[in-house]
């Protein structure tokens, strides 16, 4: 089973046109998937839609979907480039969006009875630090609960980033029960300096639908939680919504109505990249 497909986009940002071409070519093979998709787009849009600056004749180009994935009813082992989505927001996500560029990563998901365990370790873009080369690395882990009537979808996951002169993989940070916070102290790397430093995100997410094409959502992350007086800002964000489908005239209509606030430190850290 192959498909080939190509499509095409154009929208307007600040009066400035984004214009996208993406080929997309998948097979499929019993539980065995393969899909590879290059992205073009106009400039200046390639670091924030591709996450490249490569420019030639205003054009960046990017491939953003390059993987494997195995799937079956109690697992699913994805190896590749991928946008990644966990959240409820399917457009602003304040966990981990789609619209972020795609990186190159390892997804674990098991499922038994009515949750699902998901691992995702995976590589960023590298920056340089005084002419030393900082790889910045993310993992994270996250637990899903479906109700038996399924109105009710519940998660609870962390994420984190961290960031070194030619660091790698760590295993601790695939461990799916030990916390990360937990894992940092451990090994003294929340506040190194020089490229090294660990910055986690606890979530938890919801979402309840109470009838067919109607739902209810939230999302809540903790950056940072200040237990004493020490004059920082707390690392918190929620976001409210509701989402639905309608039918006017025999055409579908999606909406989605939010509302979203972020203290302002959220998503920072203060080492480096």
């Amino acid at each position: 089973n192959v498909q080939l497909l190509a499509n095409s986009a154009f929208r307007i940002w600040n009066n400035e046109s984004i214009r996208s071409l993406s080929l997309q070519a998948t097979g499929q093979w019993d539980e065995l998937l393969l899909m590879v998709e290059p992205v073009i787009v106009n400039e200046p849009y390639g670091a924030d839609i591709l996450g490249v600056d490569y420019t030639r004749s205003g054009i960046n180009g990017r491939i953003t979907n390059a993987f494997i994935r195995y799937k079956n009813d109690l697992m699913s082992l994805q190896f590749g480039r991928s946008p990644v989505w966990w959240g409820q927001s399917f457009n602003r996500s304040i966990i981990h969006t789609n619209f972020a560029p795609a990186y190159d990563q390892v997804d674990l998901r098991l499922n038994f009875s009515r949750f699902q365990l998901e691992l995702l370790a995976g590589q960023l873009g590298s920056e340089l630090l005084n002419g030393k080369r900082i790889k910045r690395n993310i993992a994270g882990h996250r637990l899903t609960f479906l109700s038996k009537d399924g109105k009710l979808l519940a998660g609870l996951g962390e994420q984190i980033i961290y960031t070194g002169q030619n660091r790698g993989i760590e295993l601790h940070y695939l461990n799916p029960v030990v916390p990360y916070f937990f894992t940092a102290l451990e090994n003294d790397e929340e506040s190194s300096s020089e490229g090294d430093n660990d910055n986690s995100i606890v979530f938890v997410t919801i979402r309840y639908v109470p009838k067919p094409n109607f739902s209810f959502f939230s999302e809540l992350i903790v950056d940072d939680f200040q237990v004493d007086d020490n004059n920082y800002q707390d690392g918190l964000g929620y976001k409210i919504g509701a989402d639905g489908a309608i039918n006017i005239s025999g055409k579908p209509v999606t909406w989605a109505l939010e509302w979203t606030s972020i203290n302002s430190w959220t998503y920072i850290h203060i080492g480096q990249f």
